[in-house]
């Protein structure tokens, strides 16, 4: 009879380790949970003071990169060089400022501490036109191989390749992809 005491004794002191253990393991995933956060990024904590008269865009851009960490990437061929603009904001985010002096047909994404400016592609009608790219894969994640991508009422299109991977370009915002098996 002692012996299966001295066992039952055992699991139990295993078992109360085990969920001791588990406890911890909780409480550390926990804290870390409530400690992460998703803090401000330079960009969105960022205020410039701009005040700048018939200036080009590029002084404009110059002048950014010296009172801040921006650097600015663009084609010179995209980009009008010659047009003035003047500028007057205080306490403003990259945000502002770019939306300000930008017209519609540039776009800027902002990586990090650089600002890279492209010329917006639209069509005629005036919408803007992408490239799409993306996976087609089977309801367990596996890839489809050579199902045919289109842009429904055209012929733009592409065949997914052998690890199901397809890019369209020329799609406008409002456009609509079929899938063809």
């Amino acid at each position: 009879m002692k012996k299966s005491n001295d066992l039952l004794c055992f699991a139990t002191r295993r078992w109360k380790k085990l969920i001791r253990a588990m406890k911890l393991t909780t409480l550390f995933v926990l804290i870390t949970i409530f400690t992460t956060s998703a803090g401000n990024s330079y960009s969105q904590s960022t205020r410039i003071n701009l005040k700048m008269r018939d200036a080009t865009l590029v002084d404009i851009f110059r002048q950014i990169e010296r009172t801040s960490d921006f650097g600015f990437f663009f084609k010179n061929e995209e980009l009008d060089l010659n047009r003035r603009v003047s500028i007057d904001l205080k306490n403003a985010t990259i945000d502002e400022i770019l939306k300000r002096i930008l017209v519609d047909n540039y776009t800027y994404r902002i990586l990090d501490k650089n600002i890279v400016i492209t010329k917006s592609n639209f069509n005629s009608a005036g919408q803007q036109i992408k490239s799409v790219s993306g996976n087609v894969t089977d309801t367990f994640g596996n890839p489809i191989p050579g199902v045919t991508v289109l842009l429904k009422n055209t012929t733009n299109g592409s065949i997914t390749d052998g690890s199901g991977k397809y890019v369209i370009s020329s799609v406008p915002t409002d456009g609509i992809l079929v899938f063809l098996l």
